[in-house]
């Protein structure tokens, strides 16, 4: 395989290029890849390749070219080719059929496989080829990455070393990440796959969730109807409570770092990630830092980091009931679009002493058994708050509907 064309999609075939000259459109007879859509012409371009007349290392480096043979238009970069002319193309451009846009089905982004990584000094340019911008942090940036053997499609996490490597605690909580990560094997958790360190940066490969973020679903959405949380919801549960068996707490549980990936059926299976502010916490210990979404953090943490503390009292710290707090604020959000609590350090007194209420119009459609699950885990008394482990047997999940249509048949990263 000397290219690919990376579907843009997440309900899309991702398109191996194995021979030098391949044709793509709608009829089988005389095109080696078949794009079954209306909208496709019978042969809506050829892709092909030759070589540029240089070598690296003994082997000949080659051109990558794309020539327009459809009515209905053939777009390289957002721009229309136009019916019988060519042009080259190169990594990372975007390549779609019928139209500019880069979210349909027939939008995919070229990766150049058959010539050598770039040069750079980095380790993991020889074994991968990295792609465009898929997320953003203080320090670091996510991009979709191509393993040049294979072809496997994953996510590289690239930690820019300089901005805060010099500041010990970071070091510390980026080790600690990898080294939680690399205990986690989970259906329902974003995997590890390896770690690249260079004198500037650290790459941290890792699966690929390709249906966004479930903030942005519900932004989208709107609200979840009770079945369709059950299903979203008892997935982020079975996550859970695996890792509070291993003594390991996320500490930021929120609908953005809960990602999607479609299973066989284009249905979404949860994939929590970020374990930047993971903690591993026995049932013994407690964590006093900072840390958490205000719109989902427990009280226990207000009153730890965020009050002011006069007389120096020890701090009580906290334990792995913080994500407890955070699953109720998450059911709250998917049944009805907005979180339980507005935090400000002004009405943070809401979050430490006030019960949860249902009195937007929307809590008189959904059932008396979802709304006791939710009290259950915003509990202010941790001790009191049910384990992720027991609400996976709670009332509300008991439907016989329900456990016939949980089971998901999830397929690999592509």
């Amino acid at each position: 395989m000397w290219g690919k064309l990376v579907a843009n999609n997440s309900l899309s075939s991702h398109i191996d290029l194995y021979e030098d000259d391949i044709s793509l459109g709608r009829n089988p007879r005389k095109c080696k890849v078949v794009l079954h859509d209306p909208t496709i012409s019978g042969i809506h371009c050829r892709i092909f390749r030759a070589t540029d007349g240089h070598f690296y290392n003994g082997a000949p480096k080659y051109l990558v070219k794309i020539t327009d043979l459809s009515s209905n238009g053939t777009f390289v970069k957002g721009n229309l080719l136009g019916k019988g002319r060519t042009t080259i193309i190169s990594n990372d451009d975007i390549i779609s059929f019928t139209s500019p846009r880069t979210n349909t089905g027939l939008s995919f982004t070229f990766a150049d496989m058959s010539n050598p990584p770039p040069e750079e000094t980095d380790e993991i340019y020889k074994n991968y080829i990295l792609q465009g911008i898929i997320g953003t942090g203080n320090f670091s940036v996510v991009k979709r990455c191509i393993r040049r053997d294979t072809g496997q499609v994953y996510a590289v996490k690239i930690i820019d070393k300089k901005k805060f490597w010099h500041i010990g605690k970071n070091r510390n909580q980026i080790q600690s990440e990898i080294n939680i990560l690399k205990q986690i094997k989970h259906k329902h958790i974003i995997g590890i796959i390896e770690v690249y360190d260079s004198e500037r940066h650290m790459y941290i490969i890792l699966e690929l969730a390709s249906g966004g973020d479930l903030f942005d679903k519900i932004k989208n959405k709107g609200i979840y109807s009770e079945r369709e949380t059950k299903i979203v919801f008892f997935q982020i549960l079975e996550a859970v409570a695996y890792l509070h068996n291993l003594n390991i707490t996320h500490r930021d549980l929120k609908p953005e770092n809960i990602l999607l990936h479609p299973n066989c059926r284009g249905e979404p299976v949860i994939k929590i990630s970020d374990f930047g502010l993971a903690k591993i916490i026995s049932d013994k210990d407690k964590a006093t830092t900072l840390c958490g979404t205000p719109l989902y953090v427990a009280p226990e943490i207000i009153k730890n980091c965020f009050n002011n503390n006069p007389n120096n009292v020890p701090l009580s710290g906290y334990g792995k009931e913080v994500d407890v707090w955070s699953l109720g604020c998450i059911l709250y959000v998917l049944l009805s679009g907005r979180p339980p609590f507005d935090f400000d350090k002004v009405s943070s007194h809401k979050v430490l002493e006030e019960p949860v209420t249902f009195d937007l119009p929307i809590w008189g459609s959904v059932s008396n058994e979802a709304k006791e699950l939710i009290n259950k885990f915003l509990q202010h008394d941790p001790k009191k708050r049910l384990s992720a482990r027991d609400a996976l047997i709670d009332k509300w999940f008991s439907s016989d509907q329900f456990y016939r249509t949980r089971t998901e048949v999830v397929t690999p990263s592509p």
